[in-house]
């Protein structure tokens, strides 16, 4: 038998086993809104080597991930405020990254496609648009003043500065919690 086969093989044989394994080690909690983790690949043995609690590749998902990743978003979102229909995306101002750009765009699309009106939020003075120059859409993007109007936060901004003074989180919905940002997190514990 080969390798793959072997695992294939004891796969089946304690499928079970493997179910119950990881159904005990399932959070009790629910898991953050999203997250993403850079693997590394040696060929022989693969490894998580960072985690993401504010993932910037949204734009490397294909169609039909989309469509699921809009699914799951309205899923958990809805447990938390069933009736919300207003989401402020908090995005980083401090980057004219196209790639980030690109992901801030299509998490938009992400969650209007899951039924929400989105608004991208920076932390600016006044109202603009950003020309994508990837594919030469427009983004346009709002001040951080009246986020509060907005029903759920989603915080796309990894907060190193500390939290913004206009970002009010009293009585508002944030994901993930801007205690999670950078300004209070170290690497050697940033998970």
């Amino acid at each position: 038998m080969t390798q793959t086969n072997n695992i294939k093989h004891l796969f089946e044989t304690q499928k079970d086993k493997i179910d119950e394994w990881l159904e005990e080690k399932k959070p009790k909690e629910l898991p953050p809104i999203y997250a993403s983790v850079d693997i590394r690949d040696a060929g022989f043995k693969a490894a998580i080597v960072d985690k993401n609690l504010f993932p910037a590749g949204f734009n490397n998902l294909c169609e039909k991930s989309q469509i699921i990743s809009s699914q799951k978003f309205k899923s958990l979102l809805s447990h938390y405020h069933p009736h919300a229909q207003h989401i402020g995306l908090i995005a980083e101002n401090h980057t004219r990254n196209p790639y980030y750009l690109a992901n801030i765009q299509t998490l938009k699309h992400i969650l209007e496609l899951a039924g929400y009106t989105v608004q991208v939020r920076m932390d600016i003075q006044n109202e603009q648009d950003i020309t994508l120059e990837k594919n030469l859409q427009t983004l346009h993007v709002y001040p951080l003043t009246e986020a509060k109007k907005m029903d759920i936060l989603l915080l796309n901004n990894d907060l190193s500065n500390g939290i913004p003074t206009k970002l009010d989180t009293k009585d508002t919905i944030i994901f993930p919690s801007p205690e999670a940002g950078w300004h209070k997190r170290k690497k050697s514990r940033h998970f």
